[in-house]
């Protein structure tokens, strides 16, 4: 299922079924092609709702990670409904900076109730097939 920072939908309808039905969860999308990682600065101005939101999420959890694609990660990992998640890499680098990131664990209660309480002012954008002929 694609489940990110910003786009958070099944966590209310979806999470709780597959609970009871003992169904794990594959997440992908995790950063949101890239909106959710260091290379936000490359987003395109025509996608600058999801830049902002985004950049607050960081804001509210700055203290808990050290960087915006740590924190959409940990924040992936911190759902029990989730068994696994699935990201790309391009370096080995980036392997290595997500497997540190994933080893740190869940984020903390408090951190996903501040994170919790943002949300996108456009809803639709966390669906990169709307994002055609914007990017």
């Amino acid at each position: 299922l694609p489940f990110n920072l910003l786009d958070r939908q099944m966590i209310a309808g979806v999470f709780p079924q597959a609970k009871q039905q003992g169904t794990g969860i594959l997440a992908r999308s995790a950063f949101l092609r890239g909106v959710l990682t260091d290379n936000l600065k490359d987003v395109p101005e025509s996608l600058s709702a999801l830049k902002g939101a985004a950049q607050k999420l960081f804001r509210e959890c700055a203290e808990e990670a050290g960087s915006l694609s740590e924190l959409a990660l940990r924040f992936n990992l911190s759902f029990e409904a989730i068994s696994s998640v699935i990201i790309g890499v391009r370096s080995v680098a980036e392997l290595e900076s997500n497997a540190a990131a994933a080893a740190k664990g869940p984020l903390s209660k408090e951190c996903l109730r501040r994170l919790s309480e943002v949300s996108v002012e456009y809803p639709s954008m966390v669906n990169p097939e709307t994002w055609i002929g914007l990017v």
